[in-house]
C-alpha cells in the first residue's frame, strides 16, 4: 500500500509570516547567487519542504538552469540545464501554468538528471516564476514520500513565486549566478535613468541635533528670539522656493507648503504657550512643539502623509540651527568628487533641493515612496532615483561605488566595468523601447483605437507637467486629496482658488473632471481629520465627511467656481464613494447654493459595492459615471490594498472582480450614461484588455501609461478583443484570464513585455 507524506498543518498566519519573510529577504544587498540559495532555503526550512529548488530561464538558448537548490545536490547548479520542452520544470515553463503532481515518475513530462541525485524525491510542484508579464524561471518543491498538493499550498507557492520574480529577474539581467561578489540591493524606483559613480553617505539625521541645555531667559527674550528665527527661517525657505521655481514650478510648491507650515498659527501659539506658560527657552519649546507634530504624521498609515514628518524634520533642525547659531553643513553638503551618488536613511527637501545637480548623478534613499518629496524632487532635477532600499547605509563603505538603475529600481554594489557598460547599453535600449512604443502608437488608428477615448490622471504637480509636456488637455481624474495634504491648515479662500485657477487655466478647453476631496481610510488631511477609528475606511469618509462638515464642502465647490469664472472654464464636478442617491442630490443643493444658481455637470464614483445592485437609480441622479477599481476591488474582496501580505488577494483578473465590472458596464450602457474608467488598472496593458473585452471603451489614466495604451488600443484586432469576453467571464482562476491575456498581447501587442 502507498504511503502518503504527512506534512504538518500550518496556519495560515504562518504562511503570511512566511512570505513577509521572504519578501525582505529578496531586497536585501547580496549577490544574485547569495539570494536565490537564502530563498530556496528559507521556503524549504519554514514550509518543511524536502527540497526547493530555483531554475532560471536563459532567453537566448531558450533553457533552464538550475540556479539554486536546497535538498539536492549543491554540485548540480549551473550544470543541470535542460530545453523547455523537456521535463515538468520545462513544460511548467513553456505553458506557463504550474504543475502539482503526487507521484513524479509516473508523469511522461518528468526527466531524471543523475547530477542531482533527486531519486529519493517522489511528489514534485514546478511553478512558472513571471515578471512584468515574462517568465524569468521555475520554483520548484519535492517531497520524499508521495504528497497530495493541498489547495493552501497551491495558492502559497503561486504566490512565492510571483514574489520571486524580481530577484530572479536580477540574476538574469546581470547574467551571472556566481559573479565576483557583486551586491545587489533592491527598491523602488522612482525616477527614471541609470547612473554610476562613488557614494556619498550623507549621514545628516535631525535626531542627532541636540538642544542647547541652557536656562530659561525671560519671556521677552525668548519670546524675541523666537520671532526673529521664525521670520529668517521663512525667508530663506522662501528664497529656496524662488530659486527651485526657475526650474521646476512643482517643485517649489513643496516650499510653499513649508512657508505655510512655518506661518500656522497653531505651531506658533502652541510654541509661545511652552515659552509664557511653561517658561521653557525658544529651542526647547520648538524642538516640542514641532517633535509633537512629527510624531503624529510618523505614526500615520498613509504612506504620502508619514512623507511629512520628513519635511518637519527638516524644518524643524533649520529653526534649532538658527536658534542656537550653529553652522548649517547638513543642508549644503560639500562633495569632493566631481560625480557622487548621494546615499542616504532619508532626505528632508530642504537637503534634496540643495544637493549640486552637477556633482550628484543619482540619489538612493531607505525610506520613502513614489510620491516622497525626495522622489518629486529627483525626478524635478531629473537624477536617477531608488528608495526604500532596506538597510544599504549600513554595508557602504567611503570608498565604495554604486550602479543606480531607476528604472528597474536597483542598486549594484562596486559593479566592475563591463556591467557599467552593459547598463548603458540598457538605457539606450529603454530610450529606444519607449520611442517605438510612441512611433507604434502613433502609426495610426485601428478600429478599436478610433473607438477609445483617453483622458489623463493628475494629483502632483509633476503628473500636470508631464500631460502638458505630452500634449494632454483633457483630465478624467483631478485628485485635489495631494493638494490638501500639503498644508498644515485648511487654505485661505485666494491660496484654494489659485490652485484651482492654475490647473484650469492649463487644461482648458479641454474637460476637466475635478474629485470632491477623496480622504478618510488610509488618506488623511491633517487639518480636517485625526486617527479616530470613524474616519477609517469603512467609516466617515469622502462624501460622508463631505456632507457631515459642509463648510469643507462648500469651501471647496466655492474655490472650484470662482476659478471656473476667472478662466472662463466650465469644469465638471465628481462625487467620491457614493452610496445612496441623495448623497448625489445633497451634494447638487450645495452647489447651487455656493454658485447661486452656476451648475457644473456632477457626476458619481462607483467604488462601493452596494452600487453594482441600485445603478439605476444612483445614475439617474448623476450626469456622468466615474468607475473607481482600486477601491471597488478591494471593497468587493475585503482585501486591503494597503496591505502588501494580502495585496494579490485583491487581483483585478478575480472572476467575481470582473463579472461585476461586466454587470455595471451592461447596467451603465443601458442608461446612456458617459462613464469612464479611472482606476489603475486602466493603464496596465494586461488588465486594460480585459476591460476591452467587457466593452469599455473611456479611460483616465497616469500620463506616464498614455503611449502605452494607446498603442495597445492601436494594434489590438476588434474581432480577437470580441471573442475575447465569453473566455474571460467564464475563467474560474485570475492566472487563466492573466495567462489567457498575456497570450494574446504577445502576438499583437508585444512591445509591451520589452
Amino acid at each position: 500500500m502507498e504511503t502518503v507524506k504527512e506534512r504538518p498543518d500550518l496556519p495560515e498566519r504562518h504562511y503570511l509570516e512566511v512570505l513577509d519573510q521572504i519578501t525582505r529577504e529578496a531586497v536585501q544587498g547580496l549577490t544574485p547567487g547569495e539570494r536565490l540559495t537564502r530563498l530556496v532555503e528559507l521556503i524549504a526550512g519554514a514550509l518543511q519542504w524536502d527540497v526547493c529548488s530555483m531554475y532560471i530561464l536563459d532567453r537566448e538558448k531558450q533553457t533552464l538552469v538550475l540556479a539554486a537548490t536546497h535538498g539536492l545536490d549543491p554540485a548540480a547548479v549551473g550544470k543541470v540545464v535542460l530545453p523547455l520542452s523537456e521535463g515538468l520544470v520545462g513544460a511548467a515553463a513553456e505553458m506557463e501554468e504550474p504543475i502539482f503532481v503526487k507521484v513524479a515518475a509516473e508523469d511522461p513530462r518528468y526527466r531524471y538528471f543523475p547530477e542531482t541525485k533527486e531519486e529519493e524525491m517522489a511528489s514534485m510542484a514546478a511553478v512558472p516564476m513571471v515578471h512584468r508579464g515574462k517568465v524569468t524561471g521555475v520554483l520548484t518543491v519535492q517531497t520524499r514520500e508521495p504528497y497530495d498538493f493541498t489547495t493552501t499550498d497551491r495558492q502559497f507557492l503561486q504566490v512565492i513565486a510571483g514574489q520571486l520574480g524580481q530577484a530572479v529577474d536580477v540574476a538574469l539581467s546581470l547574467r551571472t549566478l556566481h559573479g565576483a561578489g557583486r551586491r545587489v540591493f533592491l527598491g523602488q524606483g522612482v525616477s527614471s535613468g541609470i547612473a554610476a559613480a562613488r557614494v556619498h553617505v550623507f549621514t545628516s539625521s535631525p535626531e542627532r541635533i541636540v538642544v542647547a541645555a541652557r536656562g530659561f531667559r525671560g519671556v521677552e527674550f525668548e519670546t524675541d528670539l523666537f520671532q526673529k528665527t521664525l521670520d529668517a527661517a521663512i525667508a530663506e525657505v522662501r528664497g529656496l522656493r524662488e530659486q527651485i521655481e526657475k526650474n521646476s514650478e512643482s517643485a517649489g510648491k513643496i516650499f510653499l507648503a513649508h512657508e505655510l507650515i512655518l506661518q500656522d498659527e497653531e505651531f506658533r501659539g502652541r510654541v509661545l504657550e511652552l515659552i509664557q506658560n511653561k517658561k521653557e527657552s525658544a529651542p526647547r519649546a520648538v524642538a516640542e512643539v514641532m517633535n509633537q507634530f512629527i510624531d503624529r504624521f510618523s505614526r500615520l498609515d498613509n504612506p504620502l502623509l508619514r512623507e511629512k514628518a520628513q519635511d518637519l524634520k527638516g524644518l524643524r533642525d533649520q529653526l534649532l540651527e538658527l536658534m542656537m547659531d550653529k553652522k548649517i553643513t547638513h543642508f549644503a553638503p560639500e562633495f569632493e568628487e566631481e560625480n557622487m551618488v548621494v546615499v542616504a536613511r532619508d532626505l528632508t527637501p530642504q537637503e534634496t533641493v540643495r544637493l549640486d545637480t552637477a556633482k550628484v548623478v543619482a540619489i538612493v534613499t531607505e525610506t520613502g515612496g513614489d510620491y516622497s518629496h525626495a522622489a518629486i524632487l529627483a525626478r524635478a532635477l531629473r537624477l536617477p532615483a531608488v528608495v526604500g532600499v532596506s538597510g544599504i547605509v549600513e554595508h557602504l563603505k567611503p570608498e565604495d561605488s554604486v550602479l543606480v538603475d531607476g528604472d528597474r529600481g536597483t542598486v549594484i554594489l562596486n559593479p566592475a566595468r563591463d556591467e557599467i557598460s552593459a547598463y548603458e547599453e540598457r538605457r539606450s535600449e529603454i530610450q529606444q523601447r519607449r520611442e517605438r512604443i510612441r512611433e507604434a502608437a502613433s502609426e495610426g488608428k485601428s478600429l478599436l483605437g478610433s473607438q477609445v477615448a483617453l483622458d489623463v490622471n493628475i494629483g502632483l504637480p509633476v503628473e500636470a507637467e508631464a500631460a502638458l509636456g505630452e500634449g494632454l488637455r483633457s483630465v478624467g481624474l483631478l485628485r485635489t486629496e495631494f493638494f490638501y495634504m500639503q498644508h498644515s491648515t485648511w487654505p485661505n479662500d485666494e491660496v484654494h482658488i489659485r490652485f484651482y485657477e492654475e490647473l484650469f487655466g492649463k487644461f482648458c478647453p479641454g474637460p476637466v473632471t475635478v474629485r470632491l476631496l477623496d480622504v478618510g481610510g488610509d488618506k488623511k488631511v491633517a487639518s480636517l481629520i485625526g486617527e479616530e477609528e470613524e474616519y477609517g475606511a469603512l467609516g466617515l469618509r469622502s462624501v460622508r465627511l463631505l456632507l457631515d462638515r459642509p463648510e469643507i464642502l462648500r469651501s471647496q465647490i466655492r474655490a472650484i467656481h470662482e476659478a471656473a469664472k476667472r478662466t472662463r472654464c466650465r469644469p465638471r464636478i465628481l462625487v467620491p464613494m457614493v452610496t445612496h442617491p441623495w448623497e448625489l442630490e445633497a451634494v447638487r443643493e450645495e452647489m447651487m447654493k455656493v454658485t447661486e444658481g452656476a451648475e457644473y455637470p456632477l457626476g458619481m464614483m462607483i467604488e462601493v459595492p452596494a452600487a453594482l445592485f441600485q445603478v439605476e437609480e444612483l445614475a439617474r441622479e448623476a450626469d456622468f459615471v466615474s468607475i473607481g477599481t482600486n477601491d471597488l476591488a478591494q471593497y468587493l474582496m475585503a482585501a486591503d490594498r494597503s496591505i502588501a501580505r494580502i495585496t494579490a488577494l485583491a487581483n483585478p483578473f478575480h472572476p467575481a472582480f470582473l463579472r461585476a465590472l461586466a454587470h455595471l458596464f451592461r447596467s451603465l450602457a443601458g442608461l446612456g450614461k458617459r462613464f469612464s474608467i479611472c482606476g489603475e488598472i486602466a493603464g496596465d496593458p494586461v488588465s486594460c484588455t480585459a476591460l476591452l473585452a467587457i466593452g469599455y471603451r473611456k479611460f483616465s489614466v497616469s500620463p506616464s501609461r498614455i503611449w502605452t495604451v494607446r498603442y495597445l488600443v492601436n494594434h489590438l484586432p476588434s474581432k480577437v478583443v470580441a471573442l475575447l469576453r465569453t473566455p474571460l467571464l467564464q475563467a474560474d482562476t485570475s492566472r487563466k484570464t492573466e495567462r489567457l491575456i498575456r497570450n494574446i498581447l504577445r502576438q499583437y501587442a508585444p512591445l509591451v513585455f520589452e
